[in-house]
């Protein structure tokens, strides 16, 4: 998965949390997605030890908006797509 890169949401806990970190466990970069961004922030931290890159963003895909804004930090986090 290296240079690899994931938009992942509900990040904060269950299956978000778990999937991100697989991914990162294969040297993902992620963008980590959740209404929580505390727990988004714990994820993103738990990716970087398992070995990926990781940006934490708060992110409510009930709210059409916020989306865009979550792609947007990961993109000026040096990342400029979106693999899965």
């Amino acid at each position: 998965m290296n240079n690899r890169s994931f938009l992942i949401t509900g990040a904060g806990s269950g299956f978000g949390r778990a999937t991100a970190l697989k991914l990162a466990s294969d040297g993902a970069r992620l963008a980590l997605g959740d209404v929580n961004l505390a727990t988004a922030t714990e994820t993103a931290e738990l990716a970087r030890k398992a070995g990926g890159e990781a940006l934490a963003v708060a992110l409510d895909v009930t709210q059409e908006r916020t989306p865009g804004r979550g792609i947007q930090q990961r993109r000026r986090a040096r990342t400029d797509r979106a693999d899965g």
